[in-house]
């Protein structure tokens, strides 16, 4: 009974020592504390695990293939708006207009043009002119400074303000339980759904800021998989990447998550079979194993790290203290050797979780090669299922693109 309330309450982590679990549980309309033997948790782990593979496997293959529909959708609705505004080779006053990108920027401009007419109306009536125009000239400058911006760095901002705010909700009182329902993942929990939450999730500041540099440090692949640095790879126009980039982040998240998941299945089934230990609790007390939560967005680093690699791949890095180059890619073989290490090791190194790494940089190589072909292929399968217009195919940037 007690094992039952433990499920409808916490995910059942393993802890450090046999020491009691408290639990809170809603009885009432007050909080009551259980305290619960970590053995007495332990000894109810299974030890078949099927529910615990194909389930989880299933969830974020849908959970992936959902975003990437819902994204090539309103790519394909922002692109067929904008082109119709501004076709391919009109003359708009700024530029003539060569593909989907200009005409986004173009309606963007009117945009931001009559919104800054409409409030001076409304402010003129209340506060003096100059007042006014300091007011309007300064939203002119922030809005322009917002339309030049890259799709690449939206997409970063997005990530790191979405980051910040969870790991900020868990300062709130009373918010830990919810923490650990909703965005901490336990191979043995028996929740799927934090396997695409706990990414966007840190354990602490340190964690949130390294993973976060990575991001920005590596954010030429996200440039080389939007439309921010001239991508010859693009054979479809976008009027934004931010979706493309969007749904990136999270395929890689969820797809490193599982495959972290499904190491520790792989590895407590091992253990299982070679020890034979009466519960999960002579396994962590007796043997030393212990499974751990895990959360960070690591996994989406090692994946731009290796688009950046794969997709670059003539990129050179300077060595100040050698005063020459070396090949950019030769930089992540350190980090890819001591993960391969703890993965062979069945243990983690400094703390690291080197499933998510390895198979976050194994997305990101795939997607260089496959991914973006993917990507565009749904966009037109999307297009052709909905009824809208068929996206537009880029023979060269700066010249008149055709339908597919």
């Amino acid at each position: 009974m007690l094992v039952h309330r433990l499920k409808l309450s916490l995910p059942r982590f393993v802890p450090s020592n046999n020491a009691l679990y408290q639990v809170p549980h809603r009885r009432y309309g007050t909080t009551v504390i259980y305290a619960i033997p970590a053995s007495e948790v332990l000894s109810a782990m299974p030890v078949r695990t099927t529910r615990l593979v194909i389930r989880p496997t299933l969830f974020v293959l849908a959970s992936v293939l959902g975003v990437y529909t819902f994204c090539a959708y309103e790519t394909n609705n922002h692109t067929d708006f904008y082109l119709s505004q501004y076709p391919v080779n009109t003359d708009t006053g700024y530029w003539i207009v060569r593909n989907a990108d200009q005409a986004r920027q173009c309606c963007e401009i009117d945009k931001t043009t009559e919104r800054s007419r409409r409030w001076k109306e409304r402010l003129d009536s209340f506060l003096p002119a100059p007042m006014t125009h300091s007011v309007i000239t300064t939203y002119i400058k922030l809005a322009t400074m917002w339309n030049e911006t890259q799709d690449s760095d939206r997409t970063l901002l997005g990530v790191t303000a979405l980051t910040t705010a969870i790991f900020a909700s868990r300062l709130l009182p009373g918010s830990l339980p919810h923490v650990l329902k909703l965005l901490f993942h336990h191979p043995f929990s028996g929740r799927s759904h934090t396997l695409i939450t706990s990414p966007f999730n840190h354990l602490g500041m340190f964690h949130l800021v390294s993973n976060i540099g990575g991001l920005w440090f590596l954010k030429i692949g996200y440039q080389w998989l939007a439309q921010d640095c001239l991508p010859e790879q693009l054979s479809v126009e976008e009027a934004t990447s931010s979706y493309h980039l969007l749904s990136f982040t999270f395929a890689a998240g969820a797809f490193s998550m599982l495959c972290s998941h499904l190491y520790e299945i792989a590895l407590y089934r091992s253990r299982v079979r070679s020890l034979a230990p009466p519960s999960l609790a002579a396994l962590t007390f007796n043997q030393g194993w212990q499974v751990t939560p895990t959360c960070g967005i690591s996994g989406v680093v090692y994946a731009l790290a290796a688009v950046a690699i794969f997709g670059f791949s003539d990129n050179k890095a300077h060595l100040i203290f050698a005063n020459g180059d070396i090949p950019a890619w030769t930089l992540i073989i350190p980090l890819l050797a001591l993960d391969t290490a703890g993965l062979l090791a069945g243990r983690r190194l400094m703390y690291m979780n080197h499933a998510c790494h390895l198979s976050g940089f194994a997305f990101g190589t795939l997607y260089v090669y496959y991914g973006v072909e993917a990507w565009e292929k749904l966009r037109i399968i999307v297009a052709r299922v909905s009824g809208g217009e068929m996206p537009a195919k880029v023979l060269f940037r700066h010249q008149v693109s055709d339908n597919v």
